[in-house]
């Protein structure tokens, strides 16, 4: 058994939300939206006050709107399970078949199994246990033998590693 202590903090958080939601809405929600807009400005100066100028605005408005709410409800959340751990510290135990993170929030014992997708960036892995369900895992202080172990447990248990 391996054990691994983990760092987190504020700045930690908010750029792991932020990579989840690039990653999540992406560039091309992004482009679509700019177009959108353009294109409902044009319209709006060229006169039209047509029923589809109004349809094509509040669906910006509500895509937008959705967009923005799901990047403050996963940041707020994930601020108050930081603020709940007491010292922003973990405990990364791993085993064959399964991991255990214990911190001031309490523990959780999870096979390996469980963990359905792993994000990849450069300070922090998430860890997917379902579409919007995820665990952020710091991996500063993990060395690289133990995280091509880590990834290795996860592709075995079928995980999609991006």
């Amino acid at each position: 058994m391996e054990t691994i202590k983990l760092e987190y903090s504020k700045p930690l958080i908010k750029r792991s939300i932020k990579d989840y939601w690039w990653r999540q809405v992406g560039p091309l929600f992004l482009a679509v939206a700019i177009f959108m807009i353009g294109f409902l400005i044009y319209r709006i100066v060229q006169g039209d006050r047509s029923w589809l100028v109004g349809l094509v605005g509040a669906i910006v408005i509500m895509a937008v709107v959705i967009m923005v709410a799901s990047y403050v409800v996963h940041l707020k959340r994930s601020l108050s399970k930081l603020g709940s751990m007491g010292k922003p510290e973990a405990t990364l135990e791993l085993e064959d078949n399964r991991f255990r993170i214990s911190s001031g929030a309490g523990s959780s014992e999870v096979e390996w199994s469980l963990i359905t997708k792993v994000w990849c960036f450069n300070e922090t892995w998430l860890l997917f246990f379902s579409a919007g369900e995820f665990m952020t895992l710091p991996i500063k202080n993990i060395s690289n033998e133990n995280k091509k172990y880590i990834l290795s447990k996860f592709e075995k248990a079928g995980a999609k590693v991006a």
